[in-house]
C-alpha cells in the first residue's frame, strides 16, 4: 500500500503509512526508504537525503540499504560526487544494497 501511494505521488498517504510502519518496525530500513521514495517522486530529493541520513538502525544490512537509497537520493538532488562516494563504498557488498549501488553506478552485476 505504502509503495503504491509513493509511486502515485500521494505523499500524504505514504507519510501516514510509512510513519505507522516505522512505529511497528523500529530499526528497519523500509519505512524510511518508502517515505524517501515518496519524497523523491514528489521532487523532494534533498529531504529524502536528510531522512535517510538520520534513519536509525543497528543492523549493518539495514544501514547499507538506507545508504544505497541515500546514494540514489543524492543523485536526484544533484549531489553527484557525494552519491558516487556512497555508492562506490556499497558496490563491493553482497545483498540488495550492493546490487542497487552497482546498478546506479552502471556496473556489471556479479554472475552476469
Amino acid at each position: 500500500m505504502g509503495f503504491l501511494a509513493a509511486a502515485s505521488g500521494d505523499v500524504s498517504r505514504a507519510e501516514r503509512i510509512f510513519n505507522g510502519l516505522a512505529r511497528l518496525r523500529p530499526g528497519r530500513a523500509y519505512p524510511s526508504v518508502g517515505l524517501a521514495v515518496a519524497w523523491m517522486n514528489a521532487g523532494r530529493a534533498a529531504d529524502a537525503v536528510v531522512l535517510l541520513e538520520k534513519a536509525q538502525t543497528s543492523d549493518p544490512e539495514e544501514r547499507a540499504t538506507l545508504d544505497a537509497w541515500r546514494g540514489f537520493a543524492l543523485q536526484l538532488a544533484g549531489r553527484i560526487s557525494e552519491s558516487r562516494r556512497v555508492l562506490d563504498t556499497l558496490a563491493a557488498k553482497d545483498g540488495d544494497a550492493g546490487v542497487l549501488a552497482r546498478g546506479l553506478l552502471g556496473l556489471a552485476q556479479e554472475g552476469k
